[in-house]
């Protein structure tokens, strides 16, 4: 039998995504995977970069718990459960 590869990518625009965004998909990203227990999560992986000299890591991890607590307030979870 003969295999023959065969690309099915046609041509895609490629997509891009600020920093904002990216904060917010990875902060509803954890808050579906983890639940209430996302913010302390995301906090300490933000201060463990820190801990470790990584301050650019630091800062983003620590927008996405500011982000993670934002849309807690907002009733995020809540939605998402009746949805």
């Amino acid at each position: 039998m003969i295999r023959r590869l065969v690309s099915v990518q046609k041509d895609l625009t490629p997509m891009v995504v600020t920093i904002d965004q990216a904060i917010e998909i990875h902060a509803k990203a954890a808050l579906f995977r983890s639940g209430k227990s996302a913010f302390k999560q995301t906090l300490d992986r933000a201060e463990n970069c820190r801990s470790r000299g990584d301050i650019k890591s630091f800062e983003t991890w620590k927008s996405v718990s500011d982000k993670i607590a934002e849309l807690e307030k907002s009733g995020y979870l809540n939605q998402r459960k009746r949805a």
